[in-house]
């Protein structure tokens, strides 16, 4: 599913199966979108590099990503279940009881980047398992002199690949002027 330079997008109740049989095919690719997104009771599994990817450059933006559960992205192609990157506009996203498993990078990876981007990020009442990269079950990275604020409460980390690959359960990082 891919959406771009749409406004007031809503999908629900629907499954994302087996899509993409090569690198950067994902399960929904959401770029420049505007007004307020509703992702919910949402199952996307085996998408073959990112689950969904949020690409905002411009505008203002309020998802809510409820009951979406992303799972088994993790072959040669495989990526982060959740991908946000804001370069621009001020975006804010609230993920609520939804699940994150055997994911090929971060469960959730944030990235604001960009003189004018602002992101509000909350992860609450949430599963992340077996998340591949690093591995962080949630990655949140400011640069340039972008803003980031990341709440994250009342969730469930669990499972890495292998024992002397879990790093960390949550990296944030900043550079630049960002905070």
């Amino acid at each position: 599913i891919v959406a771009q330079n749409t406004s007031s997008l809503t999908l629900k109740n629907s499954q994302i199966l087996n899509v993409g049989d090569s690198d950067n095919e994902s399960g929904i690719l959401l770029n420049n979108l505007s007004g307020n997104i509703l992702l919910e009771d949402i199952t996307i599994t085996n998408p073959k590099e990112f689950g969904i990817r949020i690409y905002q450059t411009t505008g203002t933006l309020a998802g809510v990503l409820r009951r979406v559960k992303i799972q088994n992205n993790n072959g040669i192609y495989g990526e982060d279940g959740l991908s946000l990157r804001v370069e621009g506009g001020s975006s804010t996203f609230l993920v609520d009881d939804s699940d994150f498993l055997n994911t090929g990078g971060s469960g959730v990876a944030a990235s604001v980047q960009g003189t004018t981007a602002v992101l509000n990020l909350t992860l609450q009442n949430s599963t992340w398992s077996e998340n591949l990269h690093l591995p962080h079950a949630v990655s949140f990275t400011t640069a340039a002199s972008g803003i980031g604020n990341v709440t994250i409460k009342n969730n469930l980390f669990s499972g890495c690949s292998t024992p002397t690959q879990c790093f960390g359960v949550i990296d944030l990082d900043t550079s630049d002027s960002s905070s």
